[in-house]
């Protein structure tokens, strides 16, 4: 696992941020890859068994729970009125909390996961990721990313941000229905995506593929184009649907 990219993320997100709140909490707990467990179709996809699915369950409840806890006692002790080297050391010490975390996690994976069960949810870790535009900006580590191609990837995330924004206020002058709104939005995550990939060097094209693995249809809960297989679907699909989290993935959308 890669603790330097957890770590220069979470460091990313503390300077940036002044104040926490729930909502980042929520992406921060996105991007682990447990999480990735919740989503539908995950369990047959990486053909996890009922014990190890039972084993990752609480897992993936100790890791929400972990981060919930760094952040509120973060929210806690931080105060715009302290000093700077004071707000540094509080920004530092979250940042190295959620390292220990990510270091928790992984360390449980591999005791639980093949190897070719963990290789392919860092797949489908890296897809989900990369399903809008500044998820591609996250893997700085894993494609050698320049400055001079993070800058970029940062304006274009931006300006699709503005974009949303904007439509988003005007969406009652509008009247604009909700199918339409999810239409403009995908296409303009397309377009965002597509604008982004023109920034990446040929080799770097390769080894995001090659990062991504076979494409899975996080909707749909299977690869594309798949058929649904109705065999091996029924009492085993979605052990998560069990607990409620089997549309997580939408949810976090």
């Amino acid at each position: 696992m890669n603790i330097q990219f957890y770590l220069l993320a979470a460091i990313g997100l503390m300077l940036a941020t002044p104040a926490i709140c729930p909502a980042q909490v929520q992406k921060e707990s996105q991007q682990g890859l447990a999480n990735i467990l919740r989503l539908s179709g995950i369990n047959r996809e990486i053909e996890l068994t009922e014990q190890q699915h039972d084993k990752l369950f609480g897992l993936w409840l100790e890791i929400k729970f972990d981060l919930e806890r760094a952040f509120g006692n973060y929210k806690d002790n931080f105060s715009e009125t302290l000093p700077a080297p004071k707000q540094a050391e509080l920004k530092k010490e979250l940042a190295e909390a959620i390292v220990r975390i990510r270091e928790k996690e992984f360390e449980r994976l591999e005791e639980t996961l093949l190897a070719e069960q963990l290789q392919r949810l860092k797949q489908l870790r890296i897809q989900y990721l990369t399903r809008d535009s500044d998820g591609i900006g996250a893997l700085k580590e894993e494609l050698d990313l320049t400055p001079s191609q993070i800058r970029k990837i940062d304006e274009v995330s931006e300006a699709l941000k503005k974009e949303v924004k904007e439509i988003q206020a005007n969406q009652r002058n509008e009247q604009l229905t909700k199918v339409e709104m999810v239409a403009i939005f995908k296409e303009m995550r397309e377009k965002s995506k597509k604008e982004i990939m023109t920034f990446l060097t040929t080799a770097q094209q390769r080894k995001l593929t090659a990062l991504r693995g076979e494409e899975f249809d996080f909707k749909k809960g299977r690869l594309v184009n798949a058929e649904p297989d109705v065999d091996k679907g029924s009492d085993e699909a979605e052990k998560s649907s069990d607990t409620g989290d089997s549309n997580q993935g939408n949810k976090d959308k």
